[in-house]
């Protein structure tokens, strides 16, 4: 809740999925004001782009080769596909990049430039990366082709040497990109946070009264009645209730200490600001990031603790992971105008409800499969336990390359949103530090239709201004919504045909 003034009214992120859940019921719960023309022209708008984005996730699940086609190997060079310059075509991603702008979706894809073209192979070629711990020789998959074999074929680099979290390319770029995160999002919030309480004093020194200041300070952002806000009063106890709860419920249950559980909590509320501005600018949640960050810290107050190091970062990503929906969903009220009150105790009934369903779809997977198996492998529950044990060894352990490379781009971070602060001409022509960071963080694959999905925008917004205004997230929207429908219809059929 309080995040909401700060992303949603001050610096107006986009919330791209909750902007497109906006768009959606606006145009559901269209009254008189417009014409019976134009809303059947937008509703037409939306059917098609639903459609055609439908049409293709269903395609692609059927055809697996249509979902990720790579283009390169057309041309005898597998390496760059194996390092995922490949094409999705998926229209999910490029609704989201018409609706997230060019700035974060052009920062993303020179984020991939740099890590998946530049650095990732930098590291492979030098062997800081790609070389499996104790000399142990790769899998005959992985390993390099037979003789016999046509170098069109196979990658010039094993593809576990690029896709591991652990000793792979992917791992040691993940450092680098969390550095740059960490630093980018510190540096900002520190930086809004002195331009609003600047004003707050100077407003208190005047009026004598604290109170008043911060009431003003409210009413310059703040667009819904004061009846309808959350209150400190309402939100406060209900944070230390349930940061009380899980202290009470972990601490004896995984074997830890209390303040190590309440440590943990306290960093969950930190980093999921980090998480909230990423997802805000990208509508990509870097959860598995943020955990990771947590596992650092408690690496340092609890060395060679597994088990902490886990729970720790478990609580972390899965406060971020909250806050990110919760966000999205206030983003959507806040276009509709609808009460945050109202929906902040909707989000208490649904959260409530959610811990029976969660439990309850786990229990249902966990008895008809095995978990992890060769269709649920689980990866992240793999990249987990490799950290923890990584982090019980210590820092040291950390390869010192990335060490250094993370210093560079963290240093790159601090300087970003200090130029943009203090320069804003020359601030408005670099890219974002977040959205910079999400695409070193993630493969190319995810950052191309995105800034395909921006340049259409741009472009459709320069040439035709009108229709813009009128249809584009109308279309945005139905390429977002039209995949996601698939993806649940697809988890039904896999259910149905196992």
């Amino acid at each position: 809740v309080p995040l909401r003034r700060q992303t949603i009214l001050v610096e107006k992120l986009r919330f791209p999925s909750g902007t497109a859940t906006a768009k959606l019921i606006e145009v559901l719960h269209a009254g008189g004001t417009n014409s019976d023309v134009m809303l059947r022209d937008r509703w037409r708008a939306l059917l098609l782009s639903f459609i055609a984005s439908f049409s293709g996730a269903l395609l692609a699940f059927f055809v697996p080769a249509l979902a990720n086609i790579k283009v390169f190997d057309f041309v005898c060079l597998p390496t760059v596909s194996a390092w995922h310059w490949t094409i999705r075509p998926a229209l999910s991603y490029v609704g989201q990049g018409m609706i997230m702008g060019l700035r974060p979706a052009l920062s993303a894809f020179l984020g991939a430039l740099t890590s998946w073209a530049l650095l990732g192979p930098i590291a492979i070629h030098n062997s800081w990366a790609g070389i499996p711990p104790n000399g142990a020789s790769l899998s005959p998959s992985a390993a390099a082709a037979p003789a016999s074999t046509s170098v069109c074929d196979v990658s010039s680099v094993p593809q576990a040497a690029i896709n591991s979290w652990e000793w792979g390319a992917q791992g040691w770029v993940l450092w680098v990109a969390l550095a740059l995160m960490l630093a980018e999002s510190i540096t900002s919030f520190v930086i809004i946070m002195l331009k609003q309480l600047v004003p707050l004093v100077q407003q208190a020194r005047a009026s004598r009264s604290l109170q008043s200041a911060l009431a003003k300070s409210a009413d310059a952002h703040e667009v819904a009645p004061p009846s309808q806000l959350v209150t400190p009063r309402e939100w406060g106890p209900g944070l230390l209730v349930s940061a009380l709860l899980t202290t009470v419920i972990i601490s004896p249950l995984c074997d830890m200490q209390w303040w190590q559980t309440a440590l943990s909590v306290g960093l969950s509320c930190l980093i999921s600001v980090l998480a909230v501005r990423a997802l805000g600018q990208t509508d990509l949640n870097p959860v598995s990031a943020v955990g990771k960050l947590s596992q650092i810290i408690f690496a340092l107050v609890a060395p060679g603790q597994v088990a902490a190091n886990v729970v720790a970062g478990a609580i972390a990503e899965a406060g971020a992971m909250q806050v990110g929906d919760l966000m999205q969903d206030l983003k959507t009220g806040h276009l509709l105008r609808a009460s945050p009150r109202v929906q902040f105790y909707a989000q208490l009934i649904g959260s409530t409800v959610s811990v029976l369903v969660t439990v309850g779809s786990f229990q249902l997977y966990s008895h008809a499969y095995s978990i992890p198996s060769e269709q649920f492998q689980a990866p992240v529950a793999h990249v987990w336990a490799d950290m923890a044990l990584l982090m019980e060894r210590g820092l040291g352990a950390l390869p010192a390359t990335s060490k250094i490379f993370a210093a560079i781009f963290g240093a790159f971070g601090v300087m970003l949103p200090l130029i943009e602060a203090t320069c804003s001409r020359v601030g408005a022509f670099l890219p974002s530090g977040i959205s910079f960071g999400i695409g070193m963080y993630v493969t190319p694959d995810w950052a191309i239709p995105r800034l395909v999905g921006a340049v259409i925008e741009v472009v459709w917004r320069t040439r035709s201004p009108k229709t813009h205004e009128r249809y584009m997230l109308m279309l945005a929207s139905g390429f977002v919504l039209g995949e996601g429908v698939m993806s649940i219809l697809g988890l039904v059929i896999k259910s149905l045909l196992h």
